[in-house]
């Protein structure tokens, strides 16, 4: 699985002002918690008007495209004024995924 929810978080931390942080975590929150109370009742609904395996291939598809997504915009992870990695030929501060 791709680890959107920890980078995301990172992600936020990362971009976000002290005075903004907490209303950012809580409406990322939200929205964690309402795609786990949504999502399983759309896969439901899909599967029952659609052939199963046309769905499992969606889901898997969605979190390929997720993954990719990630990947391609390469979220910071660090803000600018934190210390990068400390150990040699780690990735590079404020990057996600690239190689450094």
């Amino acid at each position: 699985m791709v680890p959107a929810q920890p980078v995301t978080r990172q992600a936020i931390a990362a971009m976000t002002t002290a005075g903004q942080r907490r209303a950012a975590f809580a409406l990322e929150s939200v929205q964690g918690e309402l795609s786990y109370i949504v999502g399983p009742a759309i896969v439901i609904l899909c599967a029952a008007n659609l052939s199963p395996g046309v769905v499992a291939w969606g889901v898997g598809a969605a979190i390929v495209v997720g993954g990719a997504g990630i990947a391609l915009l390469d979220p910071p992870l660090r803000a600018a004024d934190e210390a990068g990695p400390a150990r040699p030929g780690g990735p590079r501060a404020g990057s996600g995924w690239a190689p450094a």
